[in-house]
């Protein structure tokens, strides 16, 4: 009964948030409560494959989850610096509508394209050269016998090709908001403009990481997303999202039996995965309140991890007791077990609530910036993450591994400006007369 519960709470938090909040689909409360309402969707449709209703502890925990993100939404838009920007886009942006090209060329991005491949090509043979070491050559060999060594931080890429990954991963994600405001702007398919981005989710082979596939993925919800409310439109193609989904979670499951290593997959092995990467983190919720882990060994150890592996000490993500349902066993454990393991449920609401005033403070300062400035791409970039941080919520604790994780940060801001270096510039065109990014409103004939 809970199950059914949890999930026309969520399907009603969903529809209120797109009702009341300002940015309808950008609104975090409506992205996380979208996913839980389809994880528990999941959760009843298999519930005879994993054997356990969620308890009324869970249901709750849940709910309140929701409300806190909720409220962190609402401060965020009550305590606005510029008044202007609670009646609607600046006019500081309103040039969006009228511009007809965001220009850059062909051999500018054929340029960066190759770039990418270069790059990808090169650490897949540092990841070659580590597993050739254990007599291991076959290609998908390779990618599951890294995994975990490269998790590990056991292979090593070197300085100039993992700042090089990060160059990459910043060309991408702004490529896909040119793509996206191409088609949807300016009603043209502009194929060369994924170019660059094919080749960087070849560089993400040599993590062996299937999260950072998804990441890419949320880089094109936040700017089909963006586009939509800067356009302020309200309508979306459920149907072409729905089939997209679809067509991305068959490539998600094949890749991670790729990673995993499994050489026969059978009835079994493809079931328990779809329980696994679809409801489990439910039923693992349910499990860490029922029976507890250990008590931590140091303040924050989970969600601190990345600044104490900072001075020295050992890395404890990753290393989540497995459970078993009726047919899977998984250790996915959604994003709420971290900071309640940490600091307790109402810490854990306290974080949710800030996360969420963070997430809306950067999608409207990013919606607020001149669109022909750098300022612009750059919370766009962050725009990215949060979206990726609430869509996987009934998944894991996204938010540690980016705000709490200095190195990413710096490596993030490193690529970004080193993309801006080798050759990230655009012109915009408006009525006619163009636009330098470098120099905005500035004509140049």
């Amino acid at each position: 009964m809970n199950k059914y519960i949890l999930f026309f709470l969520m399907l009603i938090f969903a529809l209120s948030a797109y009702k009341v909040a300002r940015r309808h689909f950008l609104s975090p409360t409506f992205l996380s409560s979208s996913m839980f309402a389809l994880n528990t969707f999941g959760y009843i449709i298999l519930y005879q494959y994993i054997g356990r209703d969620i308890s009324r502890m869970t249901l709750m925990v849940v709910v309140l989850f929701e409300a806190s993100v909720f409220l962190g939404e609402c401060a965020a838009e009550v305590f606005v610096v510029n008044k202007r920007n609670r009646k609607g886009i600046s006019k500081n942006v309103a040039v969006f509508s009228d511009i007809l090209d965001i220009y850059i060329s062909r051999q500018r991005t054929y340029m960066l394209a190759a770039f990418t491949v270069i790059i990808a090509i090169l650490r897949f043979f540092k990841v070659y050269s580590y597993v050739k070491g254990k007599g291991i050559t076959q290609l998908f060999s390779v990618i599951s016998s890294a995994r975990a060594d490269y998790a590990n931080g056991l292979v090593s890429m070197g300085p100039i090709l993992a700042a090089a990954y990060y160059v990459c991963l910043i060309i991408a994600y702004i490529y896909a908001l040119l793509f996206i405001q191409s088609l949807l702007i300016l009603k043209q398919k502009r194929w060369y403009l994924l170019t660059p981005i094919l080749g960087y989710a070849l560089c993400i082979v040599s993590t062996t990481a299937r999260t950072e596939y998804i990441k890419l993925g949320c880089a094109f919800i936040a700017s089909i997303l963006l586009c939509q409310v800067l356009k302020e439109n309200k309508k979306i193609n459920f149907v072409k999202v729905g089939i997209s989904f679809a067509l991305f979670g068959a490539f998600f499951l094949w890749y991670g039996f790729v990673v995993r290593g499994n050489s026969y997959v059978d009835r079994t092995s493809v079931l328990g995965n779809i329980v696994g990467y679809s409801s489990a983190s439910l039923y693992g919720l349910d499990e860490f309140l029922r029976n507890p882990w250990q008590t931590n060994q140091r303040f924050g150890m989970y969600t601190l991890d990345y600044i104490y592996s900072i001075i020295g000490k050992d890395y404890t993500i990753g290393y989540e007791p497995t459970y078993y349902m009726a047919v899977a066993k998984s250790n996915i454990y959604t994003s709420l077990t971290y900071p309640i393991q940490d600091y307790g449920i109402a810490g854990m609401l306290l974080l949710k609530a800030l996360l969420s005033f963070i997430t809306v403070k950067i999608q409207n300062a990013c919606i607020h910036s001149s669109i022909n400035s750098y300022k612009f791409y750059a919370l766009y970039i962050l725009m990215c993450h949060n979206i990726y941080i609430f869509l996987l919520a009934p998944i894991g604790d996204k938010a540690f591994s980016l705000y709490l994780n200095p190195k990413y940060m710096i490596e993030l801001l490193a690529g970004y400006c080193l993309a801006i270096i080798i050759g990230m510039k655009f012109s915009y065109k408006t009525n006619d007369r163009l636009y330098s990014l470098r120099s905005p409103l500035k004509s140049k004939g």
